[in-house]
């Protein structure tokens, strides 16, 4: 059987952010992830390196997983999980989830600076909580 690389690229719905929202977005999903860690080059299944702007790899994910902005501000999620994939696709919603959390919270600290969270991972949903 012949193994191929399933690199690929997908646009998500998160919307407009910004790349210090992105990174502390992914940031805080690596903490609550168990052994994982972050990168800025993820690999594809051959090998090859690819630069991200904020990544996540763990023993789970050992190629990892690449969160980027493409050229008008979305997020988009790249990476290649093949034998992995069901990880890559955890990690890949999180991340989401996780980006669409603080550009809430974003916007909450906006109208009320002294509000505070706290977040949690919940299978593949991020509870949170705002206090004013």
């Amino acid at each position: 059987m012949i193994k191929t690389s399933q690199f690929s690229i997908f646009k998500t719905s998160v919307g407009v952010i910004s790349e210090q929202l992105l990174k502390d977005a992914i940031k805080a999903l690596c903490k609550e992830l168990t052994g994982a860690s972050l990168t800025t080059v993820i690999q594809d299944f051959n090998g090859n390196n690819h630069n991200v702007l904020v990544g996540i790899k763990s023993s789970e994910l050992p190629r990892g997983i690449g969160f980027n902005l493409d050229s008008n501000g979305n997020m988009v999620v790249i990476g290649d999980g093949y034998g992995s994939y069901g990880t890559w696709e955890k990690y890949s919603t999180l991340g989401q989830n996780y980006a669409k959390a603080f550009k809430v919270l974003q916007n909450v600290k906006n109208k009320n600076p002294h509000a505070t969270a706290r977040m949690q991972v919940r299978e593949k949903a991020v509870e949170m909580e705002i206090a004013y």
